[in-house]
């Protein structure tokens, strides 16, 4: 079952980004974007979100010259929000021939690790998600019509 937003606006605050990192990924914590059975349906679907739910820490571990490792806590700032979005959805997608359910569930599951955190600039990179992938649809099935 995809999470309900309104639970997302309740659990995020609570939570530092590193906190994210031993969360063990369920389906159950991916946001909800209304997408097409043509796309949760696709096998590329759950392994891209559970994926990116996990690519999430990928920013947080900072290794000095001596080669110690160590954790900090990562924020975003709206805009590299929707860089990554479009990244990961527009460019992966047309220029890099990457499959849409991927691409889409990609960036779901990071959004919905990013929720947990940072409620706002998730909340919104899910709209653009969301726009992206149905845009994209669209210009297939016109493509195909």
């Amino acid at each position: 079952m995809m999470r309900d937003l309104a639970q997302a606006t309740i659990t995020a605050s609570a939570l530092k980004p590193t906190d994210v990192i031993g969360l063990p990924y369920s389906p159950a914590l991916l946001l909800d974007g209304h997408f097409d059975a043509s796309i949760t349906d696709s096998p590329d679907f759950a392994s891209g979100c559970q994926w990116g739910f996990q690519s999430y820490a990928d920013d947080m571990e900072l290794c000095d010259e001596q080669g110690n490792c160590f954790l900090v806590d990562r924020y975003y700032e709206w805009r590299e929000v929707e860089a990554f979005v479009v990244e990961n959805v527009a460019i992966a997608y047309e220029y890099q021939q990457t499959p849409l359910p991927f691409c889409a569930a990609m960036v779901l599951g990071w959004l919905s690790a990013l929720v947990l955190v940072q409620n706002n600039e998730a909340l919104r990179g899910l709209s653009l998600l969301v726009m992206l992938v149905t845009h994209y649809q669209e210009q297939s099935w016109k493509e195909a019509a």
